[in-house]
């Protein structure tokens, strides 16, 4: 065999086995999926007890995921039958660097004003988690008595699709949210405050 063809023999052998790591190596990497995700944290979730509301929430505790993302388990307790919900308030702020009133601004307000009780339960809005995980559920009309709170949390990402300034994971954002009754009084109050991280997860993608 001569030299040129010795040599091309070589470089298509050195080829082969060139494409057969990639492959095994594309095959390990995919064996190990890596995802970057925005996770909450949250403090302080609790009735509004600067004012009356008709209800309370209590024993709040938290746990992670194995993904070290956080949930709520808790009480929420009515004291008053809302029949109908005139409307539902979502109040915002914003702190930068801490939670001193002058790192702190008013962010947004959104309203609604019909159709609140299917909005409650309506996939991809913001509170949708937290109502959902309640039971019994927190169905119109809104019965007196004790609800249980589990797993429950906060779909912020969907008031980026509204607001796309809102930079999660810059900021803290200190939040509440109102339900008022026929009589456009306050009947249901709860405030809160989340604050997001940038965590890599990394999981067997048969898992």
């Amino acid at each position: 065999m001569n030299a040129p063809v010795l040599a091309l023999l070589v470089a298509a052998l050195v080829a082969l086995g060139s494409v057969g790591v990639g492959v095994v190596e594309g095959r390990l990497s995919r064996g190990r999926a890596k995802k970057i995700k925005l996770i909450p944290k949250y403090y302080a979730i609790r009735h509004c007890d600067n004012r009356p509301c008709g209800m309370r929430v209590f024993n709040v505790t938290k746990h992670l995921d194995r993904d070290g993302v956080e949930y709520v388990d808790g009480e929420l307790e009515m004291f008053k039958q809302l029949n109908v919900i005139k409307t539902l308030t979502l109040v915002v702020h914003r702190c930068t660097g801490g939670m001193a009133p002058n790192q702190c601004e008013y962010f947004n307000r959104w309203s609604w004003s019909a159709g609140i009780c299917a909005l409650i339960s309506a996939k991809g809005m913001p509170w949708s988690p937290a109502f959902n995980s309640m039971t019994p559920a927190f169905k119109c009309p809104v019965t007196v008595g004790l609800r249980h709170v589990r797993n429950a949390s906060l779909d912020l990402d969907a008031l980026v699709q509204w607001d796309a300034s809102m930079t999660l994971d810059k900021h803290i954002w200190p939040f509440e949210l109102q339900l008022h009754n026929e009589a456009d009084k306050l009947a249901f109050c709860v405030q809160g405050i989340v604050e997001y991280h940038r965590i890599l997860i990394k999981r067997d993608s048969a898992s």
